[in-house]
């Protein structure tokens, strides 16, 4: 299997970035906002460019515009750096399954967020209605990138190593960057986008629409968690209940960086992408039909 990723300009400046990674990168929110659009009714995909006219230029196509809301995420005074915690659902590693709407120890976190734009969007106008779009359109996306449903005392898997083999550093990054990326070089897509979400929403099945529309903002939730406990995906280890970091702790102990990432590099083998990438390309194709219907139901 192709391991070209790792000598990539676009990789090369991924890992000299902060260690804490988005979810899913650029292509990754651009694919799910292009599937949306697509997947709208004309009367509600009119809507949208019409909210859309009053962004700028760089931001004015719906795939570009759900990129926004990592903008100057790391900016103080910044609405995307006020909304920082809105990006993820953290956990106590004893919980087995994602049963409720709970931001946990934080009181804000993607449900919340979620709710909150999608209210704005059916009752606001002008500059409000614009930024809860956007907004929106980058949290759906977020749920369905299972490591931003997962554990803080790692970051979501930023502070798990992954050999250098799997061409990224971390495992959030790995979620986040080379596996969307390996998925649009094997598709043949280009970098313009919305070339990999059009792609992808070719291949959706009129059963797998009628399928992912169902459900709540816990269910999606609770699939990405299952992801997240699976011995597959290499983030932890299952004793009894809990998700443990490792066969001696079941968390992430701050402190001692040096230690920590050479106890606990994960060595992850040759066939993780052909396992996962089916993986990520589903969770991009619900998030982008989920996403579709909460803005046809809030903007008809």
């Amino acid at each position: 299997m192709t391991r070209r990723i790792a000598q990539t300009a676009s990789l090369a400046l991924l890992l000299l970035a902060p260690l804490h990674a988005d979810a899913w990168s650029d292509p990754g929110h651009e694919a799910v906002c292009q599937i949306a659009f697509l997947e709208l009714t004309p009367a509600v995909r009119a809507k949208v460019n019409s909210i859309l006219s009053h962004e700028d230029a760089r931001f004015r196509s719906f795939a570009v515009a759900c990129t926004w809301p990592d903008e100057d995420k790391s900016v103080d005074g910044t609405i995307q750096y006020r909304r920082r915690d809105d990006h993820f659902v953290n956990v106590e590693r004893g919980v087995a399954a994602i049963t409720s709407e709970d931001c946990g120890r934080r009181p804000r976190c993607l449900f919340s967020a979620i709710h909150a734009d999608a209210d704005a969007l059916k009752n606001t106008t002008g500059k409000d209605q614009l930024t809860a779009l956007k907004f929106l359109g980058h949290l759906i996306g977020d749920l369905h990138q299972p490591l931003h449903v997962s554990y803080a005392d790692d970051r979501g898997g930023n502070d798990i190593p992954v050999s250098q083999a799997a061409g990224c550093q971390n495992l959030h990054a790995l979620w986040d960057y080379c596996l969307p990326e390996e998925l649009r070089q094997r598709l043949g897509a280009s970098r313009h986008p919305t070339d990999l979400g059009t792609r992808l929403h070719a291949e959706i099945t009129d059963s797998e629409r009628a399928r992912w529309r169902q459900g709540r903002l816990v269910d999606w939730a609770a699939e990405s968690y299952a992801i997240v406990r699976k011995a597959e995906t290499k983030y932890c280890l299952i004793e009894g209940t809990r998700c443990c970091y490792d066969t001696h702790e079941c968390e992430n102990r701050a402190g001692n960086d040096e230690a920590r990432q050479t106890k606990r590099l994960t060595h992850l083998p040759h066939s993780y992408d052909d396992s996962e990438i089916d993986t990520v390309k589903q969770q991009l194709e619900k998030a982008g039909v989920r996403l579709a219907a909460i803005l046809e139901a809030q903007l008809r």
